[in-house]
């Protein structure tokens, strides 16, 4: 096995590797707009039988963090890898750590953020994250199988949900194809209602122009003139991602952001998807229980899937940086309590 930094001329291919996984991380592709650089680990015939995308994100004072999203890695290999021989790590997620954690020290990398289903007893050493928890995924992902037929994917929707689809087709909401202009507006004001920052409308009109192998669509539910909600999809291999949406503070009795999920996930089947992830979810953080429960009335367990994305930790490069960055902020939250 080598572990190496790919060229960009190699991107495509890494690309299609990801896109070719059972459960693809969409923003493990190389569209996926920001600062990076990915390491791959070839076997002796330089194909690729794992890696990561590694985002660099700024600190302070000239520091930086890296962050790792996922360790995606061949099929054959995850087989393996789940046997965990002998109680020893396991080896293309081991190969890419030591590569991860030797680059950071030569480049004045404070830490290491990494989400993984992968973690081990032997793994170096690595805690909970102590700052900036936002620059984070949920551990957890929910999927409708768009391969069920549309009328089981319907009637297997909680009896409530299909109660509020109805509802908001009788009160004349439309859902139909939109404009970054159109999503922007009602996530920007979605945003602003809840205290987040949220992303520049900069940052949302590049994954507008992502180019193959991914594919960008806005849906928007409409009353008359009236926008109601806005849903930005991205399709990458055999799924649709829910991205992120916004909605209106008004009319919210008449149940518009159900059926613009429900004609998103039609439409993603109707383009010929397999999945429609639906985001992140959460048990156990009580800020996620409203959202959490919205997605999981679409799912039952015969159409859907919940998929396991692991822990998030920090591998510590520099620990005296690490904790004076946490302490600082720490303090600074606690006069800023909605800075992130």
């Amino acid at each position: 096995m080598n572990t190496v930094e790919l060229p960009k001329q190699e991107f495509p291919t890494w690309d299609q590797f990801v896109k070719t996984q059972s459960d693809p991380v969409l923003t493990q592709n190389s569209q996926w707009p920001g600062e990076y650089f990915i390491v791959a680990v070839k076997n002796d015939a330089g194909r690729i039988m794992g890696g990561a995308r590694v985002d660099i994100k700024n600190l302070w004072l000239g520091k930086k963090m890296w962050w790792i999203r996922s360790i995606t890695n061949y099929p054959a290999c995850r087989r393996l890898e789940r046997q965990r021989l002998a109680g020893r790590q396991l080896p293309i997620t081991n190969e890419i750590f030591k590569y991860i954690q030797m680059e950071a020290i030569k480049r004045n990398v404070v830490f290491v953020r990494i989400q993984s289903q992968q973690w081990s007893n032997e793994t170096m050493e690595n805690i909970t994250p102590r700052f900036l928890h936002h620059i984070a995924d949920p551990e957890h992902t929910l999927a409708v199988n768009l391969s069920r037929p549309e009328a089981e994917l319907f009637d297997s929707m909680h009896h409530k949900t299909r109660y509020n689809i109805r509802l908001a087709e009788k009160a004349g909401i439309t859902v139909q194809p939109g404009t970054i202009d159109d999503f922007f507006n009602l996530y920007q004001a979605t945003n602003q209602r809840k205290g987040i920052r949220g992303y520049s409308k900069e940052y949302v009109e590049k994954l507008a122009k992502l180019n193959d192998p991914v594919v960008a669509n806005i849906m928007i539910a409409k009353q008359g003139s009236e926008l109601l909600g806005a849903n930005f999809l991205i399709g990458f291999g055999a799924t649709m991602f829910y991205v992120f949406g916004g909605s209106s503070d008004t009319k919210r009795e008449l149940m518009a952001p159900h059926l613009l999920h429900w004609e998103s996930i039609r439409r993603a089947k109707q383009l010929g998807y397999l999945w429609y992830d639906m985001g992140g979810i959460s048990d156990t953080n009580p800020d996620w229980s409203g959202i959490t429960r919205f997605k999981r009335s679409f799912v039952s367990k015969q159409t859907g899937k919940e998929i396991n994305a692991g822990k998030t930790r920090d591998l510590v490069i520099s620990q005296w940086w690490y904790y004076v960055f946490a302490a600082i902020k720490r303090a600074f939250d606690l006069t800023n309590p909605k800075y992130e």
